[in-house]
């Protein structure tokens, strides 16, 4: 049995059409059944719409979460959480499983 699970491969996302770039961590691990975060940090500004979307292998994208800065709307019931703190906008799993493994994509748009 894995006695550490590999959550993500995670990219930089760089906004086409505006100055602002997300960094997320390249990767990220963990223990099946611990309370997991996964920050992404917006540079060079705040105000931003932001999305938490995640791609297992083989299947279409889906989305997570959304913050338009105040607040957080669910996509998903699964045991996780989005909070939005400033630039900092943190994933967190409350239990976290081998289902969990997937490519977790952190983005900002200025328009919904």
């Amino acid at each position: 049995m894995w006695r550490c699970l590999l959550l993500s491969t995670l990219l930089l996302w760089r906004q086409g059409f505006c100055s602002v770039y997300v960094e997320q961590p390249p990767f990220l691990t963990g223990v099946p059944g611990a309370t997991t975060p996964l920050q992404c940090t917006l540079i060079k500004t705040s105000h931003y719409h932001m999305f938490w979307y995640r791609q297992r292998a083989g299947r279409e994208l889906e989305a997570l979460f959304y913050s338009a800065g105040v607040g957080e709307t669910s996509f998903t019931k699964e045991p996780m959480e989005a909070k939005k703190n400033g630039s900092d906008w943190t994933l967190t799993w409350k239990s976290l499983s081998h289902s969990d493994s997937a490519v977790y994509y952190c983005a900002c748009s200025d328009a919904q």
